[in-house]
């Protein structure tokens, strides 16, 4: 693989592949691309604690940060409450003064005296990082980071504030393994300004698995020529504002050749420092891979017309995007051997005909696709 740089285009099994180098190498090139300087957990002028304390926060936030990506509850306790509690002893009760005249907090949303203790700062979010990444619901880690009774009068403060979480539904909340694994990162983030960064990049890594194995799968399908589904060309549009394409030429031991890369727009960078760097970075890596994807199925298909269609298979349903105008299923068939959602169409057309209805202007009623599921299934 030639090295990767802003002249030299680069795809997403070229990401993958510095990634499998090590963090070091995905960290190296990340800087390189991303025009922005990184603020909040990414600042590595920052110590460490404060860094995985502005991470810890960052990951729980289910509405901006990297927990609406890997399923926070929304209607869960804010992380700075969580550390709150975690702060609280069998000597020192869980509290909440909107005066801030108690020890433990200043306000609800604001961590208290305690938190300007690095020590102490450092050990609390050791054990609620431990507490997260060895649980298996959200009530089991509420028992390891709290007392019992600083947990009863928890619940007790959020319940007569009608939270949602409080009544149970988030207490029963299973804790998913990237979740869990980003948690174990953060914990050893906190032994030094090198673990710290370690952590950073390997949580990066984990926040962006989902957009990596879906670009993947978009990269394999464009390879081999298989339409795509609507929600794939979506994918790619997500990251077509966020770039623009450039034309530069290479150096003279290059002879003057060419190429066109990806840089990320001025304005947009502008609106993106108040995001979380974790989606920064993410952005910022898979701009061009995308772009790549996007260039390469235009080239593909230059001049063929492309149609949405919604496969007929009652269990499917999807929408793909085809040449073929009369397409009615899922592709995937190969030397004359169907697919399963070619098969299942085959079988609807034939129970439609028997039940009198007209196959190409009946198929898409939702109650003949569930009787008809119903007796497929008999």
């Amino acid at each position: 693989m030639a090295e990767i740089s802003e002249h030299n285009l680069y795809d997403i099994n070229d990401l993958v592949a510095k990634w499998e180098k090590g963090w070091r190498e995905l960290a190296k090139f990340g800087k390189a691309v991303c025009p922005l300087k990184l603020e909040n957990s990414a600042d590595r002028s920052k110590p460490p604690v404060d860094r995985i304390l502005l991470a810890f926060q960052d990951v729980l936030d289910p509405f901006f940060g990297i927990g609406k990506s890997i399923g926070i509850p929304q209607f869960c306790p804010d992380s700075t409450e969580i550390l709150n509690l975690v702060a609280s002893s069998s000597g020192k009760p869980y509290e909440v003064s909107a005066r801030g005249t108690t020890l433990l907090t200043m306000e609800w949303y604001r961590l208290g005296a305690w938190s300007k203790s690095k020590p102490r700062l450092r050990k609390v979010l050791d054990k609620v990082t431990n507490a997260f990444a060895t649980s298996e619901s959200y009530q089991e880690v509420l028992r390891k980071i709290a007392t019992k009774g600083n947990v009863r009068r928890f619940r007790d403060f959020w319940s007569q504030r009608d939270a949602c979480w409080s009544k149970g539904e988030y207490l029963s909340h299973k804790i998913e393994p990237r979740l869990k694994s980003i948690m174990r990162w953060l914990e050893c983030g906190l032994n030094s300004k090198q673990a710290c960064d370690k952590a950073w990049w390997n949580c990066l890594w984990l926040y962006m698995e989902p957009e990596i194995e879906a670009i993947l799968a978009i990269k394999k399908q464009v390879d081999t020529g298989t339409p795509l589904w609507r929600e794939q060309i979506d994918k790619l549009k997500y990251y077509m504002p966020y770039g623009y394409p450039g034309l530069s030429v290479l150096t003279e031991d290059d002879a003057g050749a060419h190429r066109i890369h990806v840089a990320l727009k001025p304005r947009i960078t502008e609106i993106m420092t108040k995001w979380s760097p974790f989606k920064v970075m993410s952005i910022a890596l898979l701009v061009q891979p995308a772009f790549m994807l996007a260039q390469q199925l235009q080239d593909f298909f230059p001049k063929k017309p492309r149609y949405l269609r919604q496969c007929r298979a009652p269990s499917c349903k999807k929408w793909f995007y085809t040449g073929r105008k009369d397409a009615t299923n899922c592709p995937g068939s190969r030397g004359g051997k169907k697919n399963k959602c070619s098969l299942q169409w085959n079988r609807y057309k034939r129970y439609l005909q028997k039940v009198g209805n007209n196959p190409e202007k009946d198929w898409h009623n939702e109650k003949l696709q569930e009787e008809f599921i119903s007796y497929d299934k008999s």
